[in-house]
């Protein structure tokens, strides 16, 4: 079936996705994020691949199993001085035989071959040993080896915790990937700009099922709330522009939807259906992208009140 991408009165709105945006002088918008300074899942320094782990960790985003990055423990390794920089070894031709107790906490970096570096060997469980004793949180290779709460090494005994706001990282990364709201009289909408970047709208679709696609107007809302709670932290962090002078906000059920309808084109038509999680209402001919499925997975990750 053939999808379109919805009007915007000929302006084109930037989605993240490597495509441009057209301005007139005078218009206003959110500045976007440096990318040399922001905190992408591309540009994080080592140490933030380890607060990244924690923090996903605390939040339950990740099964107690998955093992934290090889950059994560270089970095935690070196701001804690197990070792330093010229202490870092190369992995050698038979690494996976020789250190299989690093493979499973290293693999995705292997495998990409962006880093060749490895703690030393004295230092891998030391570390993973004082990131337990720090966090409360069993890194999955001392799982594995059965060495959570023996062989104390002292690291991290006697230092303070560092003060890291983890959630800062997750923030620009999210700010980083959903962000970019335009906000002035020559832009759409944001509710438009959401619906062009985020939803996919069927040629003449029909009230049936089999025929056309459907998606739960409580998915659209949820993904557009948390747009909006990312975008008004953008917004306070990157602009002087007040948020209570821009018509962007998150809405409660029923209330999203509907005014989304007047905003957008075409309309699409809506019904109650019953699905596998029961009676919902939802549009047909429309289906939230791929991004936009992610994003209803963050609403209220992202709480303005924070």
């Amino acid at each position: 079936m053939t999808r379109q991408s919805i009007s915007t009165g000929g302006s084109r709105i930037a989605s993240n996705n490597g495509s441009s945006d057209s301005r007139s002088p005078g218009s206003t918008r959110t500045p976007k994020s440096n990318p040399s300074t922001s905190a992408s899942g591309q540009t994080l320094d080592d140490y933030e691949y380890f607060q990244l782990w924690k923090y996903c960790r605390e939040n339950n985003l990740v099964p107690d199993h998955t093992p934290i990055p090889l950059k994560g423990l270089v970095g935690y390794a070196l701001k804690h001085d197990f070792c330093e920089p010229d202490d870092l070894e190369q992995f050698s031709d038979n690494s996976s035989e020789n250190n299989s107790d690093e493979n499973d906490d290293e693999a995705d970096d292997e495998k990409t071959g962006k880093r060749n570096l490895k703690l030393p060997d004295d230092q891998y469980f030391p570390v993973l040993k004082d990131i337990e004793d720090r966090t409360g949180y069993t890194p999955a290779r001392l799982n594995d080896n059965g060495r959570s709460g023996e062989g104390q090494t002292g690291h991290g005994q006697e230092r303070n915790s560092p003060d890291v706001d983890t959630k800062t990282v997750a923030l620009e990364s999210a700010i980083d990937k959903y962000g970019g709201c335009l906000f002035g009289d020559n832009y759409p909408h944001p509710m438009k700009q959401f619906a062009t970047v985020f939803l996919e709208f069927e040629n003449d679709p029909v009230v049936d099922e089999d025929e056309s696609a459907v998606t739960p107007t409580s998915n659209i809302r949820s993904a557009y709330n948390a747009w909006a709670q990312i975008n008004l932290h953008q917004l306070s962090k990157e602009s002087d522009m007040d948020p209570d002078d821009v018509d962007l906000k998150t809405h409660a059920p029923g209330g999203a939807v509907s005014k989304m309808k007047s905003k957008i084109t075409p309309d699409p038509p809506s019904e109650r259906v019953t699905l596998d999680e029961g009676r919902k209402r939802v549009w047909f001919g429309v289906s939230l992208t791929e991004r936009g499925e992610k994003l209803v997975e963050l609403e209220d990750k992202f709480p303005l009140d924070e």
